[in-house]
């Protein structure tokens, strides 16, 4: 199965409330798609901080986060990508219908991988 119909499933699999063509058009508009045979992420500089929930925040001014919507291949291979750093990455994790943010710090994640 190639990458899109992975990231695709995903959505499907862990019941997202949009669409993945929904989200796609917006990370392709405001934020960042990575995108290679092997790997696929959507992603955007966020504020932990804020008042609204990173998934609904668009052009930050001053981001301290990496917000990872959507993760379909190797980590490592992200952390490669990562257009620059910043202190922290959260990913977006459905559990039981529900929206759960895993936050780690920037170094942490890059150990990880």
């Amino acid at each position: 199965m190639n990458i899109i119909l992975q990231a695709k499933q995903v959505y499907k699999d862990m019941g997202y409330p949009d669409s993945f063509e929904y989200d796609l058009s917006d990370y392709l508009h405001m934020g960042y798609v990575i995108r290679t045979p092997e790997f696929f992420g959507l992603g955007k500089p966020v504020n932990l901080l804020a008042d609204e929930e990173p998934h609904e925040q668009w052009n930050v001014k001053d981001p301290d986060a990496w917000y990872i919507k959507l993760l379909v291949g190797s980590l490592r291979a992200l952390m490669q990508m990562v257009p620059f750093e910043l202190p922290k990455v959260c990913f977006e994790r459905w559990v039981r219908g529900k929206r759960n943010l895993k936050i780690l710090n920037y170094n942490r994640v890059k150990e990880l991988a």
